[in-house]
């Protein structure tokens, strides 16, 4: 977990990167407020999903 946003964000693009084309693999990036996640972004091999992924 990071606790600066944009360290999170700038992992989750560069995980994109790394391991995004891969079918197998989902990248998701999470926010947690007071106990409660919430999914912000999701990528599979087939693009980018804002919010929960569906």
């Amino acid at each position: 977990m990071w606790a600066i946003p944009d360290t999170a964000q700038d992992r989750y693009t560069e995980w994109v990167g790394l391991y995004g084309s891969d079918p197998a693999v989902v990248i998701r990036l999470i926010e947690e407020t007071d106990g409660r996640e919430r999914g912000r972004k999701t990528w599979t091999a087939q693009g980018e999903v804002e919010g929960p992924a569906s």
